[in-house]
């Protein structure tokens, strides 16, 4: 995880001093039981795509 910010007109990027705590705080707000999937589409041939290899 990052911090970011500015000072005057540059940005900046900084390590967080405490990396997990947003994560861990964003999964505990979710409901009890609660179950996130996702089903895997067929893959797609695509022939246009597959020349520029």
């Amino acid at each position: 995880m990052i911090r970011g910010g500015s000072v005057g007109s540059p940005s900046y990027a900084r390590p967080s001093e405490v990396p997990w705590q947003t994560l861990e705080a964003g999964v505990a707000a979710f409901e009890s039981g609660f179950q996130l999937s996702r089903e895997q589409p067929e893959q797609q041939m695509r022939p246009e795509l597959a020349q520029q290899s």
